[in-house]
């Protein structure tokens, strides 16, 4: 502390004061010095904040990003993975006592079972029935029938099930940003 300014008025304890024994200048580097600290931390504190919903947007994009990769992996493994309802080949088999060697008498055996209106659609070569080797495809409206060269019929059940709560949600989301 200044001399000079004990010998003005010694009966005063300048140590004890509001200014703690500063002088004026000591006083006004102290006020700067608290001027730019609260800048800079009103500054960090604003950054902090810019980077924290930064963070939380770009974390939200991403989980979306890997949200659509994830189910197109799983549609292109499976097409109807998300589906509620699906074709299940039935245990069934019906015997027609009638001889399929080619298309047209798989048809007319099948119509022989049940007289529809059949539509062709494929035939391969598979396991098929009880001997069977090769498969004739026909479809009737949603239900598709196979008849099978060892004279017996087989086809699909559709069965439906109700989503899950999760599976909902999933389905949702998937529509929702695609």
């Amino acid at each position: 502390m200044d001399d000079d300014l004990k010998r003005l008025n010694p009966s005063v304890n300048y140590e004890d004061s509001p200014t703690g024994g500063l002088n004026n200048n000591d006083l006004l580097i102290q006020a700067h010095n608290r001027e730019n600290e609260n800048k800079q931390n009103n500054k960090t504190v604003d950054e902090d904040t810019f980077y924290r919903y930064f963070s939380l947007i770009m974390a939200f994009i991403f989980m979306i990003i890997i949200l659509n990769v994830t189910f197109a992996a799983y549609k292109s493994i499976d097409p109807a993975a998300l589906d509620s309802c699906r074709s299940i080949k039935s245990n069934d088999m019906i015997d027609v006592f009638s001889g399929v060697e080619d298309t047209d008498s798989a048809e007319l055996a099948l119509i022989r079972w049940s007289p529809e209106n059949y539509t062709f659609t494929k035939s391969q070569i598979e396991n098929c029935g009880r001997t069977g080797l090769f498969a004739y495809y026909f479809n009737e409206g949603n239900d598709t029938y196979i008849v099978c060269d060892d004279e017996t019929i087989q086809y699909f059940e559709t069965v439906c099930e109700e989503p899950r709560f999760m599976k909902k949600i999933l389905i949702g989301l998937v529509t929702i940003f695609n």
